[in-house]
């Protein structure tokens, strides 16, 4: 429990010095770009929600481009001036981080939910459709089991 108080408090510290800081400009071309790229990516993810491939493509993709944002980072830190107004990659990372990393983040997340709920769906079918077969069974040997008292009653009786 102690790490974990520390650790937040770091974290908070972290993120309110640096957006005391910095005053980010939503106006810019390639920032507007990035947010139209992560509209995309999320629509992407829920309009293949029928596709896992194409989900699985997608979930490797954002977690590649997570895995390469402190790439990124270091050079958009030295060639921001060809694209933008003022500095935002910090040696820290935590812009890039949270208009970048996040939001791919957040769509790898919802894919996992969606393919847990399509889990869920599955095994729901699954069982259901075992428990109609076991019943269909039961009834099958039931009928069996009265058929055959039914034919050595009859022959009792002749």
């Amino acid at each position: 429990p102690g790490h974990s108080t520390g650790f937040c408090t770091k974290i908070v510290y972290i993120l309110s010095h640096f957006w005391s800081h910095v005053q980010i400009d939503w106006s810019e071309p390639w920032l507007i770009g990035l947010i139209a790229v992560h509209l995309l990516c999320s629509l992407m993810v829920f309009t293949s929600r029928n596709y896992v491939n194409i989900q699985a493509f997608l979930f490797v993709g954002f977690l590649g481009l997570v895995f390469f944002a402190e790439n990124i980072n270091e050079k958009g830190s030295e060639h921001w001036r060809s694209f933008s107004r003022q500095q935002y990659f910090d040696s820290k990372g935590i812009f890039i981080s949270l208009v970048f990393s996040v939001p791919l983040l957040l769509n790898s997340l919802i894919l996992i939910i969606l393919w847990l709920y399509q889990t869920i769906g599955l095994l729901i079918h699954v069982k259901s459709a075992k428990l109609k077969q076991q019943m269909r069974e039961a009834q099958r040997a039931k009928e069996a089991n009265a058929g055959d008292g039914d034919s050595a009653e009859t022959k009792k009786n002749l």
